[in-house]
């Protein structure tokens, strides 16, 4: 059969249909002309749009967060507890709780305790949660309690000592060596409790060490070298061990190639003027960088698009740290080894607390690398 000749029986079809529908809304019209009315088509789409929203409806979780204002309602009562909100869109809105400067460098403000509660929300975005900070010597409001404890996965405790640096269970004896752990905002890791970090880690496996925590939640190269400088200066009086360094995609991310050139001479000059022993830096990739094919939307190349040179900046990076007598840990490598042992991709989520933070998984195997790297 000729194509124009089906072209226009499919195009008479179309516009009898309507014609047929019109007529029918019409005699519609004229039978409810006495009362207020609406369409039938336009019942039938409510009625297939209802179905809709009940179907979403009954695979809600009660115990999740779907409506923004849920979070805004909290908004007073956090900050009424010296708390704060991460990762929403009024996060601006509360004070700054953990950091200052009033030392010099960009760090941590002293004897915090402070509890992170995740919350359960698919909000925004789902691999970097919301997460609500609470002063842990204050007392919670009943109502406030009852949503963080059923609308989160429960917290993370968050201590820092006298100087602002997160605790690692440290006791001074200048008779053991003092190990350096430094580093941004994964180095730090805050989503995670203080006896899960890896230099706390470290010191309950190496008693005869000391270890602290010199990290900072900022991806600023300069904060990192501030703080490290700042914490070796006032321990000048110790022999120092190791300087462990933990780089992620997001410090990465801020540096050109020859920032990363500087900040590795940055770190030798560090090494000869303090007589630290060994150098160990460990790249630690982000959740998009280990798994793209399941956490980045092909159609918008999101949210990994903000990492997109993040093996190229890796590549680099360790090329110029095999150029000085400093020991190296690619992440990348390690977690996708691990993952293909496990013959599943979702078991990349056993390594992270959120996108860019490791969980205790992490730091464990992380851990286990630097001791096997000591002992060498």
């Amino acid at each position: 059969m000729n194509k124009n000749i089906i072209f226009k029986i499919i195009l008479t079809i179309l516009i009898s249909s309507i014609f047929v529908l019109l007529l029918i809304e019409g005699f519609y019209s004229l039978y409810k002309k006495s009362e207020d009315h609406i369409s039938i088509t336009y019942k039938i789409y409510s009625n297939i749009r209802d179905n809709d929203s009940n179907l979403e409806s009954n695979f809600r979780h009660k115990d999740v967060v779907y409506d923004q204002v849920e979070l805004e309602n909290l908004i007073n009562d956090v900050k009424s507890l010296d708390g704060f909100m991460g990762n929403t869109p009024f996060s601006d809105t509360f004070e700054q709780t953990l950091n200052s400067n009033e030392s010099g460098c960009y760090r941590h403000k002293k004897n915090i305790d402070m509890k992170a509660y995740f919350i359960r929300t698919n909000l925004y975005n789902a691999f970097d949660p919301v997460t609500i900070w609470i002063d842990n010597r204050k007392l919670i409001p009943s109502d406030l309690m009852y949503f963080l404890d059923s609308k989160s996965n429960g917290y993370s405790h968050f201590t820092t000592n006298d100087r602002g640096l997160r605790s690692t269970n440290f006791n001074i004896d200048h008779s053991k060596n003092l190990n350096i752990f430094a580093g941004g905002g994964a180095a730090l890791s805050s989503m995670i409790s203080d006896i899960y970090t890896i230099p706390y880690l470290m010191q309950e496996y190496d008693k005869d060490s000391q270890y602290i925590n010199a990290s900072v939640s900022s991806s600023n190269f300069s904060d990192v070298l501030c703080n490290l400088n700042q914490e070796l200066n006032f321990y000048k009086d110790f022999k120092f061990g190791n300087l462990i360094l933990l780089i992620s995609d997001l410090d990465l991310s801020k540096l050109e190639n020859s920032d990363i050139v500087d900040y590795l001479e940055e770190i030798n000059n560090i090494k000869s003027k303090y007589g630290i022993e060994e150098v160990i830096i460990i790249y630690f990739p982000y959740l998009y960088t280990v798994s793209p094919e399941i956490t980045v939307d092909r159609k918008t190349n999101s949210p990994g698009v903000y990492f997109k040179d993040a093996i190229k900046k890796k590549d680099f990076l360790i090329s110029n740290i095999s150029k000085y007598e400093f020991y190296s840990i690619d992440g990348l490598s390690v977690f996708l080894n691990e993952i293909q042992k496990e013959r599943s991709l979702l078991d990349v989520f056993d390594y992270y607390l959120h996108h860019g933070h490791p969980s205790y998984k992490s730091n464990a195997l992380l851990v286990d690398l630097i001791i096997k790297l000591v002992k060498k």
